[in-house]
Parts: structure tokens; C-alpha cells; sequence
């Protein structure tokens, strides 16, 4: 069995990681929390960003605020990756 760098991102109590209290929108904290776990190296190359019906669900946000920080996060990487080159 391989290690899902993102599992532990997708438990139940999940929705605890956001913080409603803060300016800072839903999508922007949700897409921080990818963006860590990718930039850490905990998530190694080819590793699986869980979808956003996955977040979503695990968040409890709608699936727009999911979509949203997943499209940030794959306009950064593209942009890193494009820096790289």
C-alpha cells in the first residue's frame, strides 16, 4: 500500500483546518493547505491531489470553493514549473 500524502487532509474533522474566524477566504486557506503539503516535499512527484468532490466533502464547503483552490493551485505550479524551465 503507498502513502496518500493528502490522507490525512481528508478526515472527518477535516473542516477544522479552516478557519472561519479569518479574513481570509475558504478557497485561499484550502489551496494553502495543498500548496504546503506539495512544497513541503511531503507530497512527492505523482502523488494524487485529492479531487474536488473529495475536498468538498471533507471540508464542508461547496464544491465552487474547492474548484476555486484547486485552480490557484494548478496556476501556481504551472507558473513554478514554467519558472523552472
Amino acid at each position: 500500500m503507498s502513502y496518500d500524502p493528502f490522507a490525512t487532509l481528508l478526515t472527518s474533522d477535516a473542516q477544522r483546518l479552516l478557519r472561519t474566524d479569518l479574513p481570509t477566504p475558504l478557497y485561499h486557506q484550502l489551496f494553502s493547505l495543498l500548496r504546503d503539503r506539495i512544497l513541503s516535499g511531503e507530497a512527492g512527484k505523482g502523488a494524487r491531489i485529492p479531487t474536488e468532490f473529495e475536498l468538498s466533502a471533507a471540508f464542508k464547503v461547496s464544491r465552487i470553493t474547492a474548484k476555486r483552490a484547486l485552480d490557484i493551485l494548478a496556476e501556481e505550479l504551472r507558473l513554478a514549473q514554467t519558472a523552472l524551465n
